[in-house]
C-alpha cells in the first residue's frame, strides 16, 4: 500500500457524516492562497462558489457564429441580474459562440459575452469578457447533466494545483427576443479567461510551437498528464496545443492547463467518441497517455492522488443540480481509477509503462551519423525509439488525436514540433516535413 493511502475499502455506503467531513476538505481546498503573486485577491465572480443566476437576452436567430473565412459581428444582448440586496441590474453586453464541436452542434452553444462597460462592483466587477459553457441542447436533461460533470472537472484540478482555470456554476434564463421571449433556464458554467490566468502567474501566453519538455516541471506535467487518466479524457494534446493552455513566466519556464473536459469518459456525453488511432471501445475507456521520464518520481504522484480522495469525493457529493445516477456514476468512475493507483500491479501496467516515448532524450549509443554509414543515416529504435526522427514525429501525431485526420499543415507542424524538441541536431528532416 502507498503511504498515505486511505485505509477504508474502496467501496464504501454513503455516510452522511463521511461526506460533511470531505466537504469542509473542499471547502479549506478552495480557500487556498490566491495564485500568482503573495496576496492577490481572487475575484469577486469566482470568489463564491454558489450559483450565479443571471439572465441573457438575445435575438438568437441574429446570433453571431465566426467562422475562419466568415467573420460576423457580435450580437446585442441583455445581461440581467441582482445585486446583494436584490436589485436588478442590467448591463449591455455582446455575444458571440465559441468553440469547435459544440459551436457546430449545439442549439445553445458556447458563448463568449463581452462586457464594454463591466460593473465597479457585484459578480461581473472587473470582467470584460466571459466564457460560458452552455448546455448545447434544450431537447434532453442529460445534456444539462454533462455541462455538471464537465464543471465538477475544472474543480477537482483545482485540487491539485492553482495553475488551473477558475470556474464558477452559473444559472442562466436564455431569454429568445425574436421568439417573443420564449425562456428556458439551465445551469452553465463561466471560465476564468486564459489571460486572466496567465496574468495571475505573471505569465505570458504561448502560441503553438516547438515545445521542449526541458522547460516544463516534470512532476507538475506529470500531475496532469494522471489526471487526464483519471477522468478518462484523451481529446487533448500538449504538443499541438489541443485543449491545453501554454503559458511561460518570467523564468522562461512553461506550464500547460487543460480545458475542454466534454469528451472525457467522467463526462460520459453521448456525442462523444475517442480519436480512432487509439483503439478505444469508447470515451469510458482510459489509456495513459503521458510521456516518459527518466527522473520522475512516481511514488509521490500517486501519493498526492490519493491524498485528494477524500476531497475529491466530497466535490462529487456537492455538485448542486447533479441527478442521484449520475452522481453514482462519477464516484464509481473516480474510485475504478483509486483501485489502479492503489495496486502496485495496476498502476505500473496501466499508467507507468504504458507512458509515451519522448524525442527528448540523448541519442542512442546504437545511432550512428550518416558520416559513419556510407552517407546514409541509420537508426535503430528498439532501445530508445525517442532516438529517431520518424518514430518520434508518428509518436507526436499520435499526441494529437482527433476524431478526423490531421490535414497535412497539421502533421508538417507537428512534425516541426517533435523535431525541434528532440536533442541535438543529429536527425535528418521527416519525409512529412518535406511533402507538406
Amino acid at each position: 500500500m502507498i503511504p498515505g493511502s486511505p485505509a477504508e475499502p474502496t467501496r464504501r455506503p454513503r455516510r452522511r457524516r463521511l461526506f460533511l467531513a470531505a466537504a469542509l476538505v473542499v471547502v479549506l481546498a478552495h480557500a487556498g492562497p490566491a495564485a500568482g503573486g503573495e496576496g492577490d485577491a481572487i475575484p469577486e465572480l469566482f470568489a463564491d462558489h454558489a450559483p450565479l443566476a443571471f439572465e441573457l437576452a438575445l435575438d438568437r436567430r441574429a446570433l453571431c457564429r465566426p467562422r475562419p473565412t466568415r467573420p460576423c459581428t457580435p450580437t446585442s444582448a441583455l445581461l440581467i441580474y441582482r445585486t446583494a440586496a436584490g436589485e436588478a441590474q442590467r448591463l449591455e453586453v455582446r455575444v458571440r459562440t465559441r468553440g469547435g464541436w459544440r459551436d457546430e452542434h449545439c442549439d445553445v452553444p458556447p458563448l463568449f459575452v463581452e462586457l464594454a462597460a463591466p460593473p465597479s462592483e457585484g459578480p461581473f466587477s472587473g470582467q470584460t469578457l466571459l466564457p460560458i459553457t452552455t448546455h448545447c441542447r434544450t431537447s434532453s436533461s442529460r445534456y444539462e447533466q454533462y455541462v455538471l460533470k464537465e464543471y465538477l472537472a475544472y474543480s477537482l484540478y483545482e485540487l491539485f494545483t492553482d495553475k488551473s482555470l477558475r470556474v464558477r456554476l452559473a444559472r442562466v434564463t436564455y431569454r429568445d427576443l425574436g421568439k417573443r421571449g420564449r425562456a428556458a433556464e439551465r445551469f452553465a458554467f463561466i471560465v476564468e479567461p486564459f489571460d486572466h490566468l496567465a496574468a495571475r502567474h505573471h505569465a505570458t501566453l504561448e502560441d503553438i510551437g516547438a515545445l521542449r519538455l526541458s522547460e516544463t516541471d516534470a512532476f507538475e506535467l506529470a500531475t496532469l498528464e494522471l489526471f487526464q487518466y483519471l477522468l478518462g479524457n484523451t481529446d487533448w494534446s500538449i504538443v499541438a496545443g489541443h485543449n491545453i493552455v501554454r503559458m511561460r513566466d518570467a523564468r522562461g519556464a512553461m506550464s500547460a492547463v487543460p480545458y475542454d473536459f466534454d469528451f472525457a469518459g467522467l463526462v460520459g456525453a453521448a456525442y462523444a467518441m475517442p480519436p480512432p488511432n487509439l483503439r478505444l471501445r469508447n470515451v469510458r475507456e482510459r489509456l495513459f497517455r503521458g510521456f516518459c521520464r527518466r527522473e520522475l518520481d512516481w511514488e509521490r504522484l500517486f501519493v498526492r492522488f490519493i491524498e485528494q480522495r477524500s476531497a475529491m469525493l466530497g466535490l462529487i457529493e456537492n455538485v448542486p443540480g447533479l441527478e442521484h445516477a449520475q452522481r453514482n456514476d462519477v464516484r464509481e468512475y473516480v474510485l475504478d481509477f483509486f483501485d489502479v493507483v492503489a495496486s502496485p500491479e495496476k498502476r505500473r501496467r496501466e499508467i507507468v509503462d504504458a507512458c509515451r516515448p519522448i524525442p527528448n532524450d540523448p541519442p542512442s549509443p546504437r545511432w550512428r551519423s550518416p558520416k559513419a554509414n556510407g552517407g546514409r543515416p541509420r537508426r535503430r529504435c528498439g532501445a530508445h525509439p525517442d532516438a529517431c526522427a520518424p518514430q518520434a514525429v508518428e509518436a507526436y501525431i499520435e499526441h494529437a488525436p482527433s476524431t478526423t485526420p490531421p490535414t497535412a499543415e497539421t502533421r508538417r507542424r507537428v512534425a516541426l514540433e517533435a523535431l525541434a524538441a528532440a536533442t541535438a541536431a543529429n536527425f535528418l528532416p521527416h519525409p512529412a516535413t518535406a511533402r507538406s
